[in-house]
């Protein structure tokens, strides 16, 4: 049964309270996805 695709979205706690959104894809795309996410974040982090 096929059920579409199937999206992930990536994120991060910052602190208590926010939960930062920092990209979304799908399984094609996952390790780089990742990647940028890890560099979204740290580029959020030097902020």
């Amino acid at each position: 049964m096929d059920q579409g695709p199937s999206y992930r979205v990536y994120y991060s706690l910052v602190g208590n309270e926010i939960i930062l959104l920092l990209l979304g894809g799908d399984k094609r795309t996952q390790n780089a996805d990742i990647a940028q996410a890890i560099e979204c974040l740290k580029d959020y982090l030097k902020r």
